[in-house]
């Protein structure tokens, strides 16, 4: 149940601030995007991050498709607000892999069966844990 509350309030967020995205003013007087200011320190969004990597993987295990490739495509994008943050190429490529391999997974799960996508979700948690090897904060 707190799964599917955390998915929702996250699903529902996003979809907000895309809405509002689309219906901004443009135009040849618009002003220009301003420069991206992170809403959180890079360790929340990753603790973010990690909290709907499981229940990607717990929907893709129990073969609930739809709610997965919700999981999926919000991925995508936080891994792309994840590079914004990249001070070093290095991590801007796992970012930018993490955000391709959700798209991909994302669209795999179009159907019922979700069976194609567990290898993806197992590639995306190699991702993590070899971007968490490399750059994540140690704790002493």
């Amino acid at each position: 149940m707190q799964r599917n509350i955390t998915g929702l309030i996250l699903a529902g967020v996003i979809t907000a601030l895309a809405l509002a995205a689309m219906n901004a003013p443009a135009g040849a007087g618009a002003d220009p995007k301003p420069a991206f200011q992170p809403a959180l320190p890079l360790e929340r969004l990753m603790e973010g991050q990690g909290q709907l990597y499981k229940h990607l993987k717990e929907a893709v295990l129990d073969g609930k498709a739809k709610e997965a490739r919700t999981y999926a495509w919000i991925l995508a994008e936080l891994a792309n607000v994840n590079r914004q943050h990249a001070k070093s190429p290095r991590y801007d490529e796992f970012a930018s892999t993490m955000s391709r391999e959700c798209a991909r997974l994302a669209d795999l799960l179009k159907g019922r069966d979700t069976k194609p996508g567990v290898p993806v979700v197992s590639e995306i948690g190699k991702v993590c844990e070899s971007c968490h090897n490399e750059f994540a904060k140690k704790k002493e």
